[in-house]
């Protein structure tokens, strides 16, 4: 015997006032489902049977048995109450993980177990919608597996909790990245260019492979230039500023950046200190008095390392970052930490550093394949398998990557609020979305882009049932995703209540 779908599972949440339809294969004539009290009688028709609950209220937990020839199954543990769908690109997708030492106690305090997520992983496919997600499964608010949940989500339904006491369930299909075409169906994507995806996109194990040749081939090049850095030692030391931002020449594409900086220590350190460089492009090994403390391997992660305390000393220690340079840029961003705080005393690192050029090659770094960018194909595998649940509304945080061609997104974004509504069958469910933070993005140096995606986010407010949540003050110029989620989280909640 099987059911419909993996979101059937144990620790489920389902949508308070909506018909709950389970559906699934079994053999022989007849099978008997039972839930919340309820046990029905349904027939099977070509090996298919289908039964459905009227309108649960929000309560649990309960268990789901379906019984058939010779076999049965049992899912425990399911509450009703209110699921939200959390979809958009990185801001909506970042967890707990990433803000954490910014809420570090309020983290900490609290678990609740009527909390809970299932996480789509990423996934796409071009050839047709699938009736089923790759993987994923429930998980409670509660220990280290809270800090798997989107931190949207997380603080949203933390306020939303506390003020309703009702189970919460969020179903997370955020994909970072992805522009809105990834999320609509082909269809509606093909409304605004002709889609023609390679070849090799029509099989899945083909662009597993290719994904995987290109990350090797990159951490190979990587790995190299690391070790011809180690055995060459070249380079004359010279001073420059921290923060800086550097576009090299056409013979410096691909290298690295030693940069070194000293500190003093007043006292021998009796605890672990915690190192920030924040944003770099684009990737960084870092060492503190020759001992390796962390890498990042891409611009966008703020660099913050644990660094032991046996690593340090009292009087002199030395701070070394090689910066790795892929694509004729080396930048440390200004306006973030960059410091080391130990004993809870904080040492500034910006100002002089010393730096030396590596050997580097005039070939940069080729650009990687990133398949969930392309039109429908996250929407196919990740979106399409879950149009037969129920839902209290769309959370919806995306619009970076159209900033660089904003035309057209608002009608894109109301095809999108559509197909929502028609696959769940709930023409009138809510939407909240997120109008983009304040952004200085190099690649838009006007900002022209995204004012454009702001522009037309406040006009998506004219789509019945739709809810703009304000996050410009929120926003970080130099950090595409700011550390203040819980602000965000938290005004979704403010609007919903």
């Amino acid at each position: 015997m099987e059911l419909g779908h993996r979101l059937v599972s144990d620790g489920m949440v389902l949508q308070r006032g909506e018909d709950f339809f389970l559906s699934g294969t079994a053999k022989g004539e007849k099978v008997s489902v039972s839930f919340a009290g309820s046990r029905k009688e349904v027939r099977c028709s070509g090996g298919r049977f289908e039964a459905c609950f009227e309108k649960p209220g929000a309560g649990g937990p309960y268990t789901l048995e379906v019984c058939g020839e010779g076999i049965s199954c049992k899912i425990e543990d399911i509450l009703v109450g209110d699921v939200y769908f959390m979809s958009g690109q990185s801001n909506m997708e970042l967890d707990i993980n990433w803000v954490y030492h910014s809420f570090a106690e309020e983290i900490d305090a609290w678990n609740c177990d009527q909390v809970r997520q299932f996480k789509v992983p990423v996934s796409y496919n071009f050839v047709e919608p699938q009736q089923d997600t790759d993987g994923g499964s429930w998980v409670k608010a509660q220990g280290e597996a809270k800090n798997t949940f989107g931190a949207i989500g997380f603080f949203m339904a933390k306020k939303l909790y506390g003020e309703k006491h009702i189970p919460i369930g969020l179903i997370q299909t955020a994909v970072p990245g992805c522009p809105i075409e990834s999320f609509l169906t082909k269809e509606n994507a093909g409304r605004f260019g002709e889609i023609k995806p390679d070849e090799i996109c029509h099989s899945k194990e083909e662009m597993r492979r290719q994904t995987e040749k290109e990350q090797q081939a990159w951490d190979d090049r990587v790995k190299t230039m690391l070790g011809q850095d180690d055995k060459t030692q070249g380079g004359v030391w010279k001073r420059t500023v921290v923060p800086f931002w550097w576009e090299l020449d056409q013979e410096q594409q691909a290298g690295i950046v030693t940069l070194e900086k000293d500190f003093v220590l007043d006292d021998e350190p009796a605890e672990d200190a915690v190192l920030q460089l924040g944003l770099m492009i684009e990737a960084d090994e870092t060492y503190i008095n020759d001992s390796f403390v962390g890498r990042s391997e891409y611009q966008y992660l703020r660099r913050r390392y644990v660094v032991p305390k046996t690593l340090l000393h009292r009087g002199k220690n030395c701070v070394r970052v090689k910066l790795i340079v892929t694509n004729g840029t080396a930048r440390v961003w200004e306006k973030l930490p960059c410091d080391i705080t130990v004993g809870g005393r904080s040492y500034d690192l910006t100002g002089v550093w010393r730096y030396r050029m590596g050997k580097f090659s005039p070939e940069g770094f080729f650009p990687k394949t990133f398949y969930e960018y392309l039109p429908c194909g996250v929407y196919q595998a990740m979106i399409a398998p879950l149009m037969e649940a129920k839902a209290a509304a769309l959370l919806w945080y995306q619009g970076e990557s159209n900033t660089a061609e904003p035309e057209g997104y608002l009608e894109k974004f109301k095809l999108l609020v559509r197909q929502f509504r028609d696959g769940l069958g709930q023409p009138d469910l809510p939407v909240y979305y997120v109008q983009l933070a304040g952004y200085e993005d190099p690649c838009d140096p006007d900002g022209t882009g995204w004012e454009s995606i702001r522009r037309q986010q406040e006009q998506a407010q004219e789509i019945p049932g739709a809810h703009m949540i304000v996050s410009m003050d929120v926003g970080s110029p130099t950090d595409l995703h700011p550390q203040n989620k819980k602000a965000i989280g938290e005004r979704i909640a403010e609007r919903i209540l």
